[in-house]
């Protein structure tokens, strides 16, 4: 005799909610922080192959964009800082392999 299950229910699914929005505190608005939280995060992966590197660059070039937006929105960065940092790290929108924003948890 086998078990009949009503509904399906798939791992992890059960406890799903809705995706909370990212809202960076004021600290990690700041410029210097983003320099240099951008130049030094993908340090430990220096040792992947080069395809992976790429794929970590675009998600981290989408975050930071993420970021720079919502520090602007808050008012914690003008409109002229988020222009002069998305032009010093290269976060150009609209470039071949377009920049994309990762689905956050």
């Amino acid at each position: 005799m086998g078990f009949v299950i009503a509904g399906t229910q798939l791992w992890g699914l059960q406890g799903r909610s809705e995706p909370k929005l990212y809202d960076p505190d004021p600290q990690a608005c700041k410029v210097e922080m983003i320099r240099t939280t951008f130049r030094s995060n993908l340090l430990p992966w220096e040792d992947q192959p080069e395809v992976v590197q790429q794929r970590l660059r675009q998600l981290q070039a989408a975050m930071t964009l993420d970021t720079l937006r919502e520090c602007q929105r808050k008012g914690l960065l003008t409109p002229a800082q988020v222009s002069a940092l998305t032009l010093e790290l290269k976060l150009t929108e609209g470039a071949s392999g377009a920049v994309q924003s990762p689905v956050r948890p």
